[in-house]
């Protein structure tokens, strides 16, 4: 996978799962909720069968959100808990207590499925929605089965054509917006955290990788490198040849970079001329191979150009905190850019 792809889903993970979970809590708060009206309501009309499924849903979202909160189950088994529960229990009592296609279940199965694809459940979505349309349509198969030589026989025909063509635009068109939702956030995403020319990732993005490899650096005390490389004098280079000359080498030099580190590396436009690489989980031995590796290649690239490039690299144990690592390898950088300059007038 792309580095940038990787990141997009890390930011992905962050902060939509944060959001995620604000969500899920909510939303079983507010199901706890409806279920304490609904206890009262049936209390007061005497109808016990559905009282006992309220309270029992009510227990059931009492239990597994101070779990949920305690960190002793995930959120997406909190949140599976009870909507099984709503959809293979509480679904059909409630069809079979309440006249079944002609009572209020079926509406309340599409505010079901309205909350399984909003829960975004990952790899039990799909399972789960399918497993509850399949019970659906069942409840409704027997209900034509039971009631086909009624007096309500024609009523109950149409009720069935409607939810059964109700339930799969819902469905269908619900699946579709969220999938066309995670498209464009891709893409809004990958354009905020990825450079034009080159199709590195941008500075932006650089703090989202400084914390995961400083978090790694923290826990598993696994090092990792920060790597600059500079064009030197680029801007004499675009007035003296053109931009679209200063352009391609630095698509070049990005092209290079790409192919010559891991894909567990992080490789940024860091600056108009300047490049920063992050080389994740690299001892020094590692560390210096990946840098020499990409020494002889981005000479070869440049080989016949006049441009050239200085570069240097800092490890982070060398450094107090991971703010302290950048700012020492533009201090070793602008050292190795004035050595070459009293190289060049020695000569």
């Amino acid at each position: 996978m792309e580095s940038g792809a990787r990141l997009i889903e890390l930011y992905k993970k962050r902060h939509y799962d944060n959001l995620s979970r604000y969500f899920r809590r909510g939303l079983l708060a507010a199901s706890g909720i409806c279920c304490a009206v609904g206890i009262v309501v049936t209390a007061v009309t005497g109808q016990t069968a559905p009282m006992f499924l309220y309270v029992a849903a009510l227990v059931c979202i009492a239990l597994v959100l101070p779990l949920m909160h305690a960190g002793l189950i995930s959120q997406d088994m909190a949140c599976i808990i009870p909507a099984l529960f709503f959809c293979f229990i509480y679904t059909p009592v409630n069809w079979f207590a309440f006249n079944g296609l002609l009572g209020f279940t079926p509406y309340l199965s599409l505010i079901i499925i309205l909350g399984i694809v909003l829960l975004n459940l990952r790899k039990w979505q799909s399972v789960l929605l399918g497993s509850y349309i399949v019970v659906l349509l069942a409840l409704m198969v027997c209900d034509l089965v039971r009631f086909v030589q009624s007096e309500n026989s024609v009523l109950l025909i149409n009720a069935a054509a409607g939810y059964t063509v109700t339930l799969g635009v819902v469905t269908i068109f619900l699946l579709l917006l969220m999938r066309r939702q995670d498209r464009m956030t891709y893409e809004v995403l990958d354009r905020c955290v990825t450079d034009e020319l080159t199709g590195m990732l941008c500075r932006r993005a650089l703090k989202l990788v400084t914390d995961l490899v400083e978090e790694t650096y923290n826990t598993e005390k696994h090092d990792y490198t920060v790597l600059v490389m500079d064009v030197d004098k680029l801007k004499k280079l675009n007035a003296e040849r053109g931009r679209d000359f200063g352009d391609g080498v630095l698509r070049d030099i990005a092209a290079c970079i790409r192919s010559n580190i891991r894909s567990t590396d992080f490789a940024f436009r860091s600056g108009d001329d300047e490049f920063l690489i992050v080389l994740t989980d690299a001892d020094p031995d590692r560390a210096d191979a990946v840098i020499e590796r990409l020494d002889k290649a981005v000479q070869e690239v440049l080989d016949a150009s006049p441009a050239t490039v200085s570069r240097c690299s800092v490890r982070r144990s060398e450094c107090g905190g991971p703010a302290q690592v950048v700012q020492l390898a533009d201090v070793r950088l602008a050292q190795s850019k004035r050595e070459k300059k009293k190289s060049v007038r020695g000569i």
